[in-house]
């Protein structure tokens, strides 16, 4: 009886077993890689665009106005809770900008508030012929606490703002995201003018 060379039936199969798992182990290790670099790439991104929006509302309140009792509303804080216990605040402020986006002829509105897509800042200028409109978001930013600091020496920090027509001297914003509240940015309102 004469010896053929070759691979019997239970040896391919034995191969094939072994490649398939090799092949499965590195498609998932290749898998996780790339699913890593996605979450990195996205917390990076929202990031730098909570560093941009931080910038630009540290801004508008630097040029806030401050207002007069009884005058027209300056500063309104709403306060709110989602049902999960994180809080949901927006604020809407006027302020005179003195740099992009802002112009320095008109008195622009702002808004800071967080929905389902995340932090929101709208700015909008106060002329109604001007469709001049400044948008940005910061995705994954489901959270917003305000709180304010009134004028004088025995004010505290609160998070309720009643004066409508008149600016706190300073406010703190924490915006919370995925990973919890992100350390605050606390501005103090038009520095230039004495308290």
């Amino acid at each position: 009886m004469t010896r053929r060379a070759g691979f019997t039936l239970l040896e391919v199969m034995i191969a094939l077993v072994i490649t398939g798992l090799v092949v499965t182990l590195a498609y998932a290790a290749v898998q996780g890689g790339l699913d890593t670099r996605e979450r990195l790439t996205a917390q990076r991104e929202r990031q730098e665009a909570l560093v941009t929006v931080r910038a630009m509302i540290r801004d508008a309140l630097r040029h806030g106005l401050p207002g007069v009792p009884g005058g027209p509303d300056v500063f309104v804080l709403v306060s709110r809770v989602q049902g999960d216990g994180t809080p949901a605040d927006s604020v809407e402020f006027l302020t005179r900008g003195v740099t992009a986006p802002y112009g320095t002829s008109t008195a622009w509105r702002v808004s800071v508030s967080v929905d389902s897509v995340g932090l929101r800042f709208v700015a909008t200028p106060g002329d109604a012929d001007d469709a001049r409109a400044f948008v940005a978001t910061v995705p994954g930013v489901n959270g917003l606490d305000v709180r304010t600091v009134g004028r004088g020496v025995v004010a505290s920090w609160t998070s309720d703002w009643s004066q409508r027509s008149v600016a706190p001297q300073a406010a703190a914003f924490t915006f919370v995201g995925p990973e919890g509240p992100v350390q605050p940015l606390i501005a103090r309102l038009f520095p230039e003018r004495a308290p």
